[in-house]
């Protein structure tokens, strides 16, 4: 089931303007940081490869997150 985060950061990314997908990159950071606070490292990191896995054709969203250690 889709979450709110994960519709969030989708349409962020959808909208393939730069500062869009700069913001999604930050909401995942923060969603990063308050997950590990809560334990939940393992769904933040399922949900994370799935939207790689739906965006890997977007290089530059890619590198943004991988510069972000995502």
């Amino acid at each position: 089931m889709e979450s709110r985060w994960d519709s969030e950061v989708e349409a962020l990314v959808a909208t393939k303007q730069p500062k869009k997908c700069d913001l999604a990159v930050q909401h995942l950071v923060d969603l990063r940081d308050v997950t590990a606070r809560e334990g939940n490292e393992a769904d933040f990191a399922r949900r994370l490869m799935l939207l790689r896995t739906r965006h890997e054709a977007k290089r530059t969203f890619t590198e943004r997150l991988r510069g972000n250690g995502l």
